[in-house]
């Protein structure tokens, strides 16, 4: 008898010992559980949060950033085009500008003035 009291013994504090590791397991569990509830609603909230901006900006640009690069592109080019132009037009401004003032310049022979 004495034999089977050290056995049930040794049986519940084995079955006690596994009970509070199970226990603290369970509670483990709990706050995983929790936490993972937790980052899943954050993520819905943060995901209208960052739906909004999108939303935004696929009406402004309905292309998309690919539409967006071809049209700076295009901008661009255009921009460097006029630019290209308006030094032409200043260099052919300049060059006649100087043609002008050669041919209104008169050279005067030293010692004589002559007034235009």
């Amino acid at each position: 008898m004495l034999k089977k009291k050290v056995v049930l013994s040794d049986e519940y504090r084995d079955l006690e010992q596994s009970y509070m590791q199970l226990n603290h397991y369970l509670k483990k569990f709990h706050q995983i559980r929790a936490k993972v509830s937790q980052q899943i609603s954050e993520r819905a909230q943060s995901s209208k949060k960052n739906r909004e901006p999108d939303t935004i900006l696929d009406n402004l640009f309905p292309q998309g950033v690919a539409g967006v690069n071809r049209e700076a592109e295009r901008d661009l080019k255009k921009i460097v085009n006029m630019f290209k132009q308006l030094e032409a037009r200043l260099q052919q401004l300049n060059t006649q500008s100087t043609v002008d003032n050669t041919q209104s310049t008169v050279e005067i022979p030293s010692g004589k003035t002559k007034k235009r």
